[in-house]
């Protein structure tokens, strides 16, 4: 078995047939397909009875979120390569192609990632996601062997985890089965149970390359339920992701740059407790800030300005 695709879902009838069919209709047809129900309580389960493909295994389970949806399909995947897709979402059809050549061509690279568009029912985004990764044209790279994309030059976890914005959204990444074997999304430590993709990727990175391309080979669909519209959970489901990986056993180095990045976070979660009226709260993540070299002036000068009144503040910084 080529490909192992993982496809969680709850609650998702409307859309899971969809994400399937795109899964089936990709130019490499060499894969199987684990749909994981985590407990729907819809008519998931009457569309999933629709389905007659040998490829595609469908398993029900109690209601235990998106993590252990994803790790009951990593049980059971037995291919060379693995995705996951969301039950919302759609690949194109040759997203697991150029992907595949691209891992090929490059065997040390423990990933490939592809950029994606969203949709509704309106139609497209204007903008592409890898507009949200400018750090992806500073960083060294250079073209894949394949011809079909770019590698990160150096150490891909020190590097990603870097970024303003982390390129870990497991729907667009292709994992080396080997090379994440034993790796599983966290069940415990997350914020409301967010970016466990944050959490999984990042760790994954540190065990490989990472590859990408530039074209978007993925739909993300928004249609107002998606677990990133809690714009207000974001920052802090980002920091508890980034302690749990401050547990693990971590060179010198990596621990250096995630110290660094849990400073810059706990500066975003400052603000995010300061705008929702926790001023207390927002001291205290900069106090901590302060006391993480590389963050320490940016804690400083967000902790004057909370100290300021808050018609002052609105009219510095605009919140």
């Amino acid at each position: 078995m080529k490909v192992s695709v993982i496809i969680p879902t709850y609650n998702y009838a409307a859309y899971v047939r969809e994400a399937i069919d795109s899964v089936l209709a990709q130019t490499v047809q060499d894969f199987h397909i684990v749909v994981v129900d985590d407990g729907s309580t819809d008519d998931t389960q009457a569309v999933l009875a629709t389905i007659d493909d040998p490829r595609v295994e469908i398993v029900r389970t109690p209601n235990r979120g998106i993590c252990a949806a994803c790790n009951e399909g990593l049980a059971r995947a037995r291919g060379e390569f693995i995705g996951f897709l969301g039950a919302d979402d759609r690949w194109r059809p040759d997203k697991l192609e150029r992907q595949l050549q691209m891992m090929d061509a490059e065997p040390d690279i423990v990933a490939v990632m592809t950029n994606f568009v969203r949709f509704n029912e309106k139609g497209f985004y204007p903008q592409d996601q890898f507009a949200f990764f400018p750090e992806l044209s500073e960083v060294p790279t250079r073209p894949t062997r394949d011809g079909g994309g770019f590698r990160l030059v150096g150490d891909a976890f020190c590097t990603v985890v870097g970024f303003t914005e982390f390129p870990t959204w497991s729907g667009v990444l292709l994992f080396r089965a080997k090379a994440i074997k034993g790796l599983l999304f966290a069940r415990e430590g997350l914020h409301k149970g967010l970016h466990g993709d944050v959490h999984f990727s990042l760790r994954a990175f540190r065990r490989g390359g990472l590859g990408f391309i530039e074209k978007p080979l993925v739909e993300v669909r928004r249609h107002g339920e998606n677990a990133t519209s809690r714009s207000a959970d974001m920052s802090h489901a980002k920091l508890a992701a980034l302690r749990l990986i401050d547990q693990e056993q971590l060179s010198d180095t990596e621990r250096t740059v995630l110290r660094k990045r849990i400073g810059r976070s706990l500066i975003d979660v400052g603000l995010q407790n300061a705008a929702d009226g926790r001023r207390r709260a927002a001291s205290k993540d900069f106090a901590r800030a302060f006391g993480i070299k590389g963050t320490r002036l940016s804690a400083l000068k967000n902790f004057a300005l909370l100290a300021l009144p808050t018609a002052a503040r609105t009219r510095l910084i605009g919140t």
